[in-house]
């Protein structure tokens, strides 16, 4: 009788010590046992994929940060990587994160990476030479990119907005229909191709393809960008009221997206006829115009609208002064392609000359 009691109490030992280990190092998932260390992992992957999507770039860089520390592979490398470009990108910090993303992208590659992982390291340094303005180099990563995967829509949308900010206008809409025609629900083409439209004056196919993007989208700013390609097609429409109401769309979709704060101050202004008396409706536009400014230092547009609106309360001293800055931010504002640039020069030379004549 006690030998029986001694082997029952050792199996109970054992069985309770399987349990701690179980607890301890696995857990159930789907119906899967799996490593609580995969588990976790898994959370991690999903948190980070979400705050992505949402635009919240600290946290996205946080957990991408805490992969490599707890993985150091190539794939969690690879995903930092990207998500220091959301922070160059997003934040305008691309000198310091376009750089770190560059470093990241070619350990990657000097790891023995498999043909995905070569293939995404070639599109993060494609797109960290975009943010830095280099754009004959991210041509050149992001054709080594189409060369692995040629029947990926990605590679061909990241190469269209190379072409598209170097001022090829035509391959970068090839491009576009390219990626478009592998995949008629890739939400950044839609929302290229609207912006195209737009740019073109076809405002039938600039909401068309704009809907489509908001339709599919995760992406908050992607979201964001079709509501401002709505209300920009709105304002060359004369439709000034309902612009207004496309950009608060935007800024609800993603509100740190900047160009939609300064369009909504510029739509206000026209939808006043460049007249500003009432002081309520001037700290509305001043209020849009500063935030557009807090998020992107270097946004041109945001003080040619900060002129327009001091012209608007007849401030023109001050107003010349908001031109100038504008002008000086020109060729430092990554927002704006090549022939953008050529364009926003000339307009606010013209708007200085103005200003000039009308004393």
């Amino acid at each position: 009788m006690k030998k029986y009691f001694i082997i029952s109490l050792i199996v109970i030992v054992l069985l309770g010590l399987s349990i701690f280990v179980f607890l301890k190092f696995y857990t159930i998932q789907n119906g899967k046992i799996i490593s609580l260390a995969e588990y976790n992992q898994t959370i991690l992957n999903d948190e980070l994929m979400k705050n992505a999507q949402s635009g919240d770039v600290e946290k996205e860089v946080q957990i991408a940060e805490q992969l490599v520390s707890s993985n150091n592979d190539n794939q969690s490398k690879i995903d930092l990587a990207n998500a220091y470009l959301e922070k160059a990108s997003l934040e305008f910090k691309e000198v310091e994160y376009g750089n770190k993303a560059i470093a990241i992208a070619n350990e990657v590659l000097a790891n023995s990476p498999d043909k995905n992982q070569e293939y995404q390291a070639d599109l993060v340094l494609g797109y960290s030479y975009e943010v830095l303005q280099n754009y004959s180099k991210a041509l050149e990563q992001y054709n080594k990119a189409i060369a692995l995967y040629p029947d990926s829509p990605l590679g061909y949308v990241k190469r269209g907005h190379a072409y598209d900010l170097s001022g090829d206008l035509t391959s970068a809409e090839a491009d576009y229909i390219k990626a478009y025609s592998i995949d008629s629900k890739n939400d950044v083409a839609l929302m290229n191709l609207a912006r195209i439209a737009q740019g073109k004056g076809d405002f039938e196919n600039a909401k068309k393809y704009a809907q489509a993007a908001i339709d599919v989208t995760q992406i908050a700013y992607v979201k964001a960008t079709a509501y401002e390609i709505f209300g920009l097609a709105e304002i060359d429409s004369g439709n000034y009221q309902i612009a207004i109401d496309d950009f608060s769309k935007s800024i609800d979709s993603y509100d740190k997206y900047g160009n939609a704060y300064a369009n909504r101050a510029y739509a206000k202004i026209l939808l006043n006829d460049y007249v500003v008396k009432n002081e309520s409706l001037k700290n509305q536009i001043d209020q849009d115009i500063e935030k557009a400014v807090s998020f992107y230092g270097n946004d041109s547009f945001a003080y040619v609208v900060k002129g327009l609106l001091l012209e608007a309360t007849g401030d023109k001293s001050k107003a010349k002064e908001a031109y100038n800055k504008a002008l000086s931010l020109v060729d430092t504002d990554i927002t704006l392609g090549m022939l953008e640039k050529s364009d926003m020069k000339a307009k606010i030379n013209q708007s200085i000359i103005n200003l000039g004549n009308n004393k």
